[in-house]
């Protein structure tokens, strides 16, 4: 009789316990706190390449061989968080082959981009998409990153960077307005002016300025993207005498020596084609003499100009608009005038070229491989001061996720 109660009495038990809210074991998976999603926005940039150099300095260092060897060129890790209402940040990594030197030659990271972002306002005026963000750390220089919207990196660094116009990064802060109707933007500029991979060695700072105005953005054909982006930037260097004391020294100099640059942009970023030419100006001041008596300090300006077209054109895409082509053609053309008032050989301005031709195929949305030539040749320099010509063929790849 007991025995019978017992099971009565548990048998009684499950029944009340399957009928509680959440007894079931259902309900319990579902009870459990699912952690929320993560705010962190991760994506990356990878690329390297295969080279194979054949010009005469190369086959010269080598035994009268050409040179091979793969590269890793680049790693950019990019994380982004929200900071806050309307605030945000932004740190990319910058991982690369450090060259050799006296403190360490191999792999590291160092920072590219590293700010917090503000959205103070938001559709000023009522005007939809009229937006303005600050910026203060390590944020983006007036024109690189804009230029990149055109030029594949993965292939070597645009025309201004490459010819030591400015950084592509710096410290400092930011103001960047969005224009009503897609527009275009204007982006501003303070920074320190030594760039991201130093620190500070100048008292000074660089204002600059871009305004970019895409006036077809809002219809859909061809030329939606085309860009107008005129830039500045006014800056200065300090004199390499400013510490000097008398009496070995005339005494220290406070004086500003110039650093401006300027240019203009008209490009188009299209998948059937894309087209880009640009021209930059480069104006400095440059010091001689040992600052004494019997070598007194003279300065000089001296200016420099680039002019750099670039096209790439998917052909299939032409005969047929309505699928996509992963295969494509691109050539890209630079030439810098290092002082536009030198004279070299023949009375003629020294002059370096730039050329670079392939093509191009992705296997998918998110790697590009390039079968590309580059070269690199200078021209008008006198016998002594002529450097090498370079000429090296290419097999890069990209890789985005």
């Amino acid at each position: 009789m007991s025995t019978r109660r017992h099971a009565a009495r548990c048998a009684a038990s499950l029944i009340l316990l399957a009928g509680l809210p959440g007894a079931s074991p259902a309900q319990a998976r579902d009870s459990v706190a699912r952690p929320a999603a993560s705010p962190l926005d991760f994506s990356g940039l990878m690329f390297g390449n295969y080279m194979y150099r054949t010009d005469s300095a190369t086959r010269a260092a080598n035994g009268g061989q050409p040179r091979s060897q793969f590269n890793l060129d680049r790693v950019y890790l990019t994380f982004r968080m929200p900071a806050g209402e309307d605030a945000s940040v932004r740190v990319t990594t910058d991982v690369f082959q450090q060259p050799v030197s006296g403190y360490y030659s191999g792999w590291t990271i160092r920072l590219k981009y590293t700010y917090v972002q503000f959205d103070f306002l938001h559709d000023i005026g009522g005007l939809a998409g009229f937006n303005a963000a600050a910026r203060v750390g390590m944020v983006h220089t007036i024109a690189i990153d804009h230029y990149e919207t055109f030029w594949p990196r993965a292939l070597g660094t645009t025309d201004v960077e490459m010819y030591g116009f400015f950084p592509s990064s710096d410290l400092g802060a930011a103001l960047l307005v969005t224009l009503p109707g897609k527009l275009g933007e204007a982006y501003a500029t303070v920074t320190n002016g030594s760039g991201f991979v130093s620190a500070e060695t100048n008292r000074f700072q660089d204002l600059a300025l871009r305004l970019s105005l895409t006036p077809f953005a809002s219809g859909k054909h061809l030329f939606s993207t085309l860009t107008i982006s005129p830039w500045i930037s006014a800056g200065a260097n300090a004199s390499t005498h400013q510490a000097d004391a008398a009496p070995a020294t005339l005494g220290p100099v406070s004086d500003r020596l110039r650093n401006d640059r300027w240019g203009i942009l008209v490009g188009n970023h299209d998948r059937r084609l894309t087209v880009a030419l640009d021209y930059g100006v480069r104006r400095e001041t440059f010091e001689a003499g040992a600052n004494t008596a019997a070598s007194p300090l003279v300065l000089a300006d001296s200016a420099g100009t680039v002019v750099s077209e670039y096209v790439s054109v998917r052909p299939a895409e032409w005969l047929d608009r309505t699928g996509k082509s992963p295969w494509g053609l691109l050539v890209r053309h630079d030439e810098f005038v290092p002082r536009t008032g030198a004279v070299g050989a023949g009375g003629r301005t020294p002059s370096q070229q730039h050329w670079v031709a392939g093509v191009f195929w992705d296997p998918n949305r998110n790697n590009t491989i390039t079968l590309d030539y580059q070269s690199q040749s200078f021209s008008n320099y006198l016998p002594a001061a002529q450097p090498p010509s370079q000429t090296t063929w290419f097999v890069h790849w990209l890789v985005t996720f």
